[in-house]
């Protein structure tokens, strides 16, 4: 077993110096790699209008593209169709399991889906006034105050939904 001394020691010492000093230069390379090539940005939630779809610089090969991409939300507020709509009631619908359903009144909506659209759409067709909750999936500022009736990712909630008391479930 090789013997200890103040010449082994300072040996380990300097190795230890020059790999902190090695992982300090690896740092700020990498820092300034990412900085140069935009990687590692911080998305603001804005976009210029610089950076808008332009369709004339659309690629003809999409799917062949390799290389770095950006996607932004220029626009994420939801701008109904109309400002006072009048539902046509009562309407008769067809529910997925083939049954005939009346609707008569849409003054307490929950609009549930997995990927929040179809809240989205209610409020696009001018009832978002009327929604009384939301699922985990929407989550869009005109909706985020309301009661999720969604707490663990998509399960439902009986409790949460009665208390609710829609007038109708989409």
């Amino acid at each position: 077993m090789p013997q200890r001394g103040p010449g082994l020691e300072a040996a380990q010492g300097r190795r230890t110096g020059a790999a902190t000093a090695l992982a300090l230069v690896l740092t700020l390379i990498l820092t300034l790699a990412l900085a140069l090539t935009g990687c590692g940005e911080v998305a603001t939630g804005e976009a210029s209008a610089a950076s808008a779809f332009d369709p004339s610089n659309a690629l003809s090969q999409p799917k062949e593209y390799v290389g770095p991409s950006t996607a932004r939300v220029v626009e994420s507020a939801i701008e109904p169709i109309t400002d006072n709509p009048a539902p046509d009631l009562p309407a008769q619908v067809t529910d997925a399991q083939g049954s005939a359903v009346t609707i008569t009144d849409v003054s307490r909506i929950l609009a549930l889906d997995i990927y929040g659209t179809t809240s989205r759409i209610v409020y696009s067709l001018g009832l978002g006034g009327n929604v009384i909750g939301r699922d985990t999936s929407s989550a869009f500022d005109e909706i985020k105050d309301l009661p999720r009736v969604t707490p663990e990712g998509n399960t439902l909630n009986a409790e949460a939904i009665l208390e609710l008391a829609p007038s109708v479930i989409i």
